[in-house]
């Protein structure tokens, strides 16, 4: 180990750890969960094995690259280049990658379809709100502004697990629920109706009402 570097490992929510030195990516690998602690451990008298625990529960030990050799073998003889072969491996390698640039893609069949109702209008409502001094844009009688929408999500395909929807806002804009979480959706059944709200916040000047809306599925 350099002491003037520093190693971490760090687990991403893309099922990868990533092994830095300092701020140097050195390796990625793919995990089976979420890895949410991670230790560089020994087992079976083997050093540098990562243990991962993820959020299921479950313990998953990484062994990262091979063996170094212990000693180092080197050829009395020397090869002579052939150059003729290495320009001819050169130009298989050149077509192969001009047939895979050519070559069509079959798109995916399955699609998420998203379709969105905005409220024409905004209302003033009466209901509390932890807020700081000033934070939500008032009518004139003091009641909160808020707008609302209404999603509609369908998808083209057999069934999905584990879909995942996130409303993104501008900060001038906050949705009071922007996580919503569905274990499992059937295809050709009926459309998620989802209603949203939106509070303009006060505090901010507006730069844009652009709001994205993320999903992510298995």
């Amino acid at each position: 180990t350099n002491v003037n570097s520093i190693f971490s490992v760090v687990g991403s929510f893309s099922h990868h750890l990533l092994i830095y030195r300092d701020a140097k990516l050195l390796w990625a690998a793919k995990a089976n969960f979420y890895p949410i602690a991670t230790k560089v451990s020994s087992f079976g008298n083997m050093p540098g094995l990562i243990a991962c625990l993820g959020e299921n529960g479950w313990i998953q030990v990484a062994y990262l690259g091979t063996d170094p050799p212990r000693t180092h073998l080197l050829s009395s003889t020397k090869k002579e280049l052939n150059y003729e072969q290495m320009d001819a491996e050169h130009g298989q390698l050149i077509e192969r990658i001009i047939r895979s640039e050519n070559e069509e893609r079959e798109e995916p069949t399955d699609k998420l379809v998203f379709r969105a109702q905005v409220a024409h209008a905004v209302e003033g409502i009466q209901e509390y709100f932890d807020e700081s001094e000033g934070a939500f844009a008032k009518d004139a009688n003091g009641n909160i502004l808020r707008s609302s929408a209404r999603l509609s999500v369908g998808y083209t395909g057999n069934k999905l697990k584990n879909l995942n929807i996130n409303v993104v806002t501008p900060p001038n804009v906050v949705c009071e629920q922007t996580t919503l979480f569905y274990a499992s959706f059937k295809g050709g059944s009926t459309p998620l109706n989802i209603p949203l709200s939106f509070l303009c916040r006060g505090d901010y000047f507006p730069q844009t009402t652009e709001i994205q809306v993320v999903a992510t599925f298995m």
